[in-house]
């Protein structure tokens, strides 16, 4: 039988959600904190239990929303995205404990915000889109350390960035939607390093790209996606 665990007393609606498994420890955000009358999210951790469904850490004190968002399990470290009172949204990581949950890296430093999204897994590297405030939003690797989380191409030159978007692992290879601003929104791939980062395919050749979305693997070795060539309008695509 399903059984409850309640987090507020009542008929409170904490929206718990993002459940991500790392190392048999479920982390979710649950909306458990009031300020100013309404509830903002944190951090929690559950066994299954009342007791042990706990509050990892306030990131952001004082009862403020700290913004959580982009949970992400990359070999046993939960990455995240979050705010607190002297960084907007940055990346950050929790082992499940108040003092092991800790900014990674302030990587648009001071109060701009990096926007760290589509966190993955690519073989125990965290890949991601980011901006550090000079190049635009483009792809980012961590290893959990400041010194191991860096660009790792920028794909449009300049400040306007490439948007990663929709990233997938397909076997060790990281394939994703970018804009270079010269083949308009294609297909790329990518490894850690920014040598192996490369347009995959203009699909509908020039500026307007075939904007590919659903990147979903098929299996193994092949990635399944929808995309517009330009002639046969948006069908089904295969890599």
């Amino acid at each position: 039988m399903p059984t409850l665990i309640e987090i507020v007393a009542g008929a409170g609606n904490v929206q718990p959600r993002d459940f991500t498994n790392v190392n048999n420890t479920v982390f979710f955000i649950a909306e458990s904190d009031e300020h100013d009358g309404e509830l903002v999210g944190e951090l929690w951790t559950t066994d299954r239990t009342t007791t042990g469904t706990v509050p990892v850490n306030e990131i952001f004190p004082e009862g403020y929303s700290s913004y959580l968002s982009e949970l992400a399990n990359v070999k046993g470290t939960l990455f995240f995205t979050a705010a607190d009172e002297t960084s907007s949204g940055e990346l950050w990581k929790s082992n499940g404990s108040a003092g092991g949950t800790v900014l990674v890296k302030d990587i648009n430093p001071g109060a701009a915000s990096s926007s760290p999204s589509y966190l993955i897994n690519l073989g125990g590297t965290l890949m991601f889109a980011a901006t550090d405030g000079a190049t635009g939003v483009e792809l980012h690797r961590s290893n959990g350390t400041a010194a191991g989380t860096a660009l790792v191409k920028d794909i449009r030159p300049g400040a306007t960035g490439s948007f990663p978007q929709r990233l997938v692992n397909l076997n060790g290879t990281l394939f994703f939607t970018a804009a270079d601003g010269t083949t308009g929104r294609e297909l790329w791939k990518s490894g850690i390093f920014g040598s192996t980062t490369a347009l995959v395919a203009d699909i509908n050749p020039g500026a307007g790209g075939s904007n590919p979305t659903s990147l979903t693997e098929g299996g193994a070795s092949f990635l399944v996606f929808a995309a517009n060539d330009g002639i046969n309008g948006i069908e089904l695509w295969t890599v």
